[in-house]
């Protein structure tokens, strides 16, 4: 090999293999210290992307654990809750029961009224002050503030034709049961009844007719609507607009409660008539939509959708989706259609205000939770009260004098203890619910932190057999450095 001094190969090269036997050793002393084999995307690009990922879902699951947890937590206060509430009904229902039997005199019961108002005071206590980190639990919340007043006024607006027999006794047969599930909502509700036939006839029966203004007894209502007499038409489209818009017998001439929830309910077996189509009809689609808007009443209509006249009857889905009401379908025919059944579905679909959604974050990704409802136990909802009428604002408990308000009483006693194990069973199956959720999630972050670990994690023994070749290596090749540059003092020894 010929003697040079300007390149130092033999140095140069030994450089070269230092500077990556130190890169080598630097990285192994990175793994070994952080005891991970990937630092940084510079490792390993694919495994770094895959490995963060991961790293993300982790405590997104760690964050779902804590997010179950404090569900489960306000669910559990809310059961007890409700524990506390039907302990107190159970005592009312007791009361009620002494009170209705003849033994007792009046003076008797008016000691038990005592402990009865007593008994609903601490229930309404407990629906208002029972909380989990401020949020009340037994009483919904609407923009932060406690809904107090909660009133739904509904007028029936129904088709009287010939062929509305057998619907018009279906709804007067689900009347109770529609009235129940809407205190079960919270709602402190009001029914009126107008019905309508055919504006070509002549017959009164076929007139826009305002047959019940609002009341509150169910009873009376479903009587109401078992009086109408089903007579007329043979044609179609009924006078259905004029039943909504009449401005003294339709349901625009019902004075609403301010701030209740205000609904029309249709039910027919026929299309309306519309202005300008028919000429001898009042009133158009869209006037009644507006106007419906304009008074803030939701117009749910039940009727059919046989298929051979969808699209007429699918007038009456444009008057419920104009007014944000509810759009009900039925297949009727001859023998006539479950209106009773369709009155019922109806009622999953109102919106009263007694209940507020609330949502626990289950998984990573949006909306991927657990809603469920917190219910209005103030005894105003729950029937024990009643309002005052001649004092606006304010409550009248439920009675238990004299003999006949106690049988009254323990009617609405066992109505409120059915809401309430109603609404236990349900808090009972969301815990239930919640815990599995929190045993999956618990499952997961096992299962992603494993496979997280298999792709970052380092093998400590591999890492540090690496860290030691290379830090040998390191040194001798400093060494060898060293003895490349000596090499270049021979040189000077032909100078001599």
């Amino acid at each position: 090999m010929a003697m040079t001094v300007k390149n130092n190969m033999s140095a140069t090269s030994t450089l070269n293999r230092l500077n990556k036997n130190s890169n080598a050793t630097a990285k192994a002393m990175g793994r070994l210290s952080s005891g991970e084999k990937i630092t940084g995307a510079q490792d390993d690009a694919s495994g770094y992307s895959i490995s963060e990922r991961m790293r993300v879902k982790i405590r997104g699951l760690s964050q779902d654990k804590q997010n179950l947890q404090n569900g489960t937590s306000l669910a559990k206060v809310a059961l007890g809750g409700m524990d506390e509430i039907k302990d107190s009904m159970d005592y009312l229902r007791e009361l009620a029961l002494g009170a209705a039997n003849d033994t007792m005199t009046d003076e008797d019961r008016a000691i038990s009224q005592k402990v009865v108002d007593q008994l609903i005071e601490n229930i309404d206590d407990i629906a208002t002050e029972t909380t989990f980190n401020g949020i009340p639990v037994l009483m919904p919340m609407k923009d932060g503030h406690a809904e107090y007043d909660i009133n739904a006024d509904i007028v029936f607006v129904i088709d009287n034709t010939g062929s509305m027999g057998t619907p018009i006794g279906a709804v007067a047969d689900g009347i109770s049961s529609f009235a129940a599930g809407l205190r079960a909502f919270g709602a402190n509700v009001r029914f009126g009844l107008v019905s309508y036939g055919d504006i070509r006839e002549t017959a009164d029966t076929a007139k826009v007719r305002k047959l019940m203004d609002f009341t509150e007894d169910e009873v009376a209502f479903a009587a109401a609507v078992r009086s109408i007499t089903a007579t007329g038409g043979g044609d179609e489209p009924e006078s259905g607009l004029d039943g909504l818009m009449d401005p003294e017998k339709g349901a625009a001439s019902f004075r609403f409660r301010p701030g209740s929830a205000k609904h029309a309910v249709v039910v027919s077996d026929a299309t309306f008539r519309d202005a300008p189509y028919e000429s001898d009809a009042r009133y158009s689609i869209e006037e009644t939509i507006d106007t419906m808007r304009e008074l803030g009443i939701q117009v749910d209509t039940i009727a059919p959708t046989r298929e051979s006249k969808a699209d007429a009857y699918n007038e009456w889905k444009q008057i419920a989706d104009g007014t944000r009401g509810q759009y009900v379908g039925v297949n009727f025919s001859d023998t006539g259609e479950d209106y009773e059944g369709r009155l019922q579905e109806l009622l999953k679909s109102f919106k009263i205000g007694d209940t507020q959604d609330l949502y626990i974050q289950e998984g990573t990704k949006a909306n991927d939770g657990i809603k469920f409802s917190i219910y209005d136990f103030r005894p105003q909802v729950l029937g024990l009260r009643k309002d005052d009428p001649e004092n606006p604002g304010r409550w009248l408990n439920m009675k238990i004098i004299p003999r006949h308000a106690a049988v009254e009483a323990l009617d609405t006693i066992d109505r409120a203890l059915d809401i309430c194990l109603g609404r236990q069973t349900t808090y009972g199956a969301i815990i239930n619910r919640m815990d599995q959720s929190f045993a999956n999630v618990v499952t997961q972050e096992e299962n992603v932190t494993g496979s997280e670990s298999t792709i970052r994690d380092a093998d400590m023994a591999r890492e540090m057999t690496e860290y030691a070749k290379h830090n040998v290596l390191q040194q001798s090749a400093q060494s060898m450095l060293a003895q490349a540059n000596q090499n270049l003092s021979s040189v000077l020894s032909l100078l001599q």
